[in-house]
């Protein structure tokens, strides 16, 4: 991707052979991120797909949650679909209609869903950051259908929706979904104690630069993990087997684990091929 949002299409011998006009309209926000593809490509039929997210997709000044308070999940799209033999992308709603908030028409800030999909079986997931459900789909027709929800429980996930005006460290946000062959991985980071983040906070604005905040941030902002196969969560992870982010997961149901960072160079280049074992 560059700068402009556009999307640059390359053959086997990353050759540029395309470029196509990207899936932004808006300026809502933009994000970095070095460890999540936020969209997967595929071929069908011989035509080229690509299925996204799109925090941009959608006009910030024409839908204003001011306004319109929980009514923002049911108008707003932040997916898109774009289909190489037509000359218009088509845009998705992420937001689940089983989805607690949206059901409730209740504003807890614009949570924007995550989603994976599996080219291989052409199913679809969403996980929405706040709450504790993950949502399945069928993908067919260029459409998204057959809604399934999945109760997702942790240990170290037990607490209610926040309002919007909490501090996001202190709940325990889901940070990404992976579908992985015939599994989905949820990932989320432990909250913050409030005590703690509160300790912090009040020695002024630029508390986060304290050496000592970041170390209590490390300390209690670990990774955590839930596996669900099927439309059933089968079992839960305290940690990988080996230290690093999950970058993809891909259709034979293999995770690329990028290893985190190490005291020497090569350790930045250093990538893990996992596999998930049912016991």
């Amino acid at each position: 991707m560059s700068a402009t949002m556009d999307y640059h299409v390359f053959d086997r011998d990353f050759l540029k052979i395309e470029k196509i006009k990207g899936p932004a309209i808006g300026v809502n926000a933009i994000f970095i991120s070095f460890y999540r593809q936020t969209f997967s490509t595929w071929t069908n039929d011989g035509k080229n797909f690509i299925m996204g997210e799109e925090v941009n997709s959608y006009n910030p000044g024409d839908v204003d949650p001011d306004k319109i308070g929980g009514g923002f999940y049911s108008q707003v799209k932040t997916g898109f679909l774009y289909d190489s033999s037509q000359d218009s992308i088509r845009y998705l709603n992420l937001y689940p209609e089983a989805w607690v908030p949206r059901k409730a028409k209740r504003w807890i800030g614009q949570s924007f869903p995550f989603l994976t999909f599996d080219t291989k079986r052409n199913k679809a997931a969403i996980l929405p950051p706040i709450g504790d459900q993950l949502f399945l789909y069928d993908f067919e027709g260029n459409s998204l259908i057959n809604e399934k929800s999945v109760k997702l429980s942790h240990p170290d996930r037990d607490q209610e929706i926040p309002d919007v005006s909490r501090e996001y460290l202190l709940y325990p946000s889901f940070s990404d979904v992976k579908s992985f062959g015939e599994y989905h991985l949820a990932i989320f980071y432990t909250s913050i104690p409030e005590d703690v983040y509160n300790e912090y906070r009040s020695k002024g604005e630029n508390y986060q630069q304290d050496p000592e905040y970041r170390k209590a941030h490390a300390k209690h902002r670990n990774p955590r993990f839930i596996v669900v196969k099927g439309d059933q969560q089968i079992g839960v992870l305290t940690k990988l087997p080996v230290e690093g982010n999950v970058n993809l997961g891909l259709p034979d149901g293999t995770l690329i684990v990028k290893a985190a960072d190490g005291e020497v160079e090569r350790d930045y280049n250093l990538f893990y091929k996992i596999r998930f074992v049912e016991e």
